[in-house]
């Protein structure tokens, strides 16, 4: 059996280089200028000029 301080120490390690990955992406997300060009007020600019409401 695996004693709980190993268990504890490879939980923590899974959990730590999951959010590692998670952070490496959004990091790339934001490098790549995936969020530049789809900020809120263009979005909802967008939309407006969509449904006719700004000339």
């Amino acid at each position: 059996m695996i004693s709980v301080k190993k268990q504890r120490i490879a939980a923590i390690m899974v959990l730590s280089s999951i959010m590692l990955i998670l952070l490496l992406s959004l990091n790339f997300r934001i490098w790549s200028g995936y969020y530049a060009e789809g900020d809120l007020e263009s979005i909802v600019i967008q939309q407006m000029e969509c449904l006719g409401k700004v000339k």
